[in-house]
């Protein structure tokens, strides 16, 4: 079974820019629900390295204004956005990785990142790396140039009979799926069951963003990546059989955006998030119900710490 990480790795994951925010008065909300030596303690630093950090932040900040101010050029802004954001905010590290009873072998998860999802607390993609480890899952920043590079050269520009590269992507999205060919769950598994799929490896890749954000990088796949939906009763089954306590959204991510900033609110609040879509096809295509249930906790206990975090208490009766 995955092997769920501690308390401590999680606080680590958690960006610079997150050590950042502040309340309305400029009170940092780590100050409002601990004392800077618990805060740093949990995050296993010393006061003076997270105030060396905060600084480190800051000064980063400063120079990345500086080097956008009066520059134009839309893509070099976006290049030089992203290279900032590698640098200045980290991810969840490589976790306990699955045999191969429990993770098909023929599948590898893909997570392609809107930078500003890059390290930041509430997002869900990073955990699939972690939960499933580097040989199963990789993630790459949209507009980060070595990221640009790889993608399209190991996964957009693959011969169908060498990769079988999926989006994960709802069919019913208007212009997207008009000029995009789809593709089923039933078929992916018949894929995986034929000698073809003995050969070659089925990519399911995630778009991990805002929703607006998601759909702009959607729009920028190669027409010839089929859409995989998830059809209704899955997800409902799903809400069923793992969540503890569904909410009217329907994802674990809810009680995060419905607290968060307005940037999470744009059109997709009802949606699952991005590790409860991963985790659904993986369960669909041959994962162990342990193992997908493992990832899913993972993902409430950050949820449940961001909450914390943000100075927001858990109810007993919630968890």
């Amino acid at each position: 079974m995955i092997l769920l990480t501690t308390l401590a790795s999680l606080v680590s994951a958690f960006s610079a820019r997150d050590l950042e925010r502040s309340d309305r008065n400029g009170v940092f909300l780590a100050a409002r629900v601990s004392s800077p030596e618990r805060y740093a303690q949990a995050l296993n630093m010393t006061v003076e390295a997270v105030a060396r950090q905060k600084q480190q932040h800051k000064q980063a900040l400063d120079d990345l204004k500086l080097q956008l101010h009066d520059l134009e050029d839309g893509t070099e802004r976006h290049r030089i956005i992203s290279v900032s954001t590698q640098r200045t905010r980290t991810t969840a590290r490589d976790g306990h990785v699955p045999t191969a009873s429990t993770f098909p072998p023929q599948i590898e998860v893909v997570v392609w990142l809107h930078h500003k999802e890059w390290g930041l607390t509430s997002n869900t993609g990073g955990l699939l790396r972690l939960s499933l480890g580097g040989d199963n899952c990789k993630l790459f920043m949209k507009g980060l140039p070595e990221h640009d590079y790889q993608i399209k050269q190991d996964y957009f520009d693959q011969h169908p009979a060498e990769k079988l590269v999926v989006v994960l992507w709802p069919s019913n999205e208007g212009k997207i799926s008009s000029v995009s060919p789809t593709i089923s769950l039933q078929e992916l598994r018949s894929e995986l069951s034929s000698s073809s799929g003995q050969s070659r490896k089925v990519v399911i890749m995630a778009i991990d963003g805002t929703w607006r954000n998601a759909r702009r990088m959607v729009g920028r796949l190669p027409s010839h990546i089929p859409r995989l939906d998830l059809p209704p009763q899955i997800v409902s089954d799903y809400m069923k059989q793992y969540q503890e306590k569904p909410s009217k959204s329907g994802s674990l991510l809810a009680p995060l955006r419905s607290q968060g900033p307005s940037q999470r609110k744009q059109g997709g609040e009802s949606l699952v998030c991005t590790a409860e879509a991963v985790v659904m096809v993986l369960l669909e295509l041959g994962m162990n119900s342990k193992d997908g249930a493992a990832i899913l906790d993972l993902a409430r206990t950050k949820v449940d710490l961001v909450r914390r975090y943000r100075g927001h208490e858990i109810r007993a009766e919630s968890r």
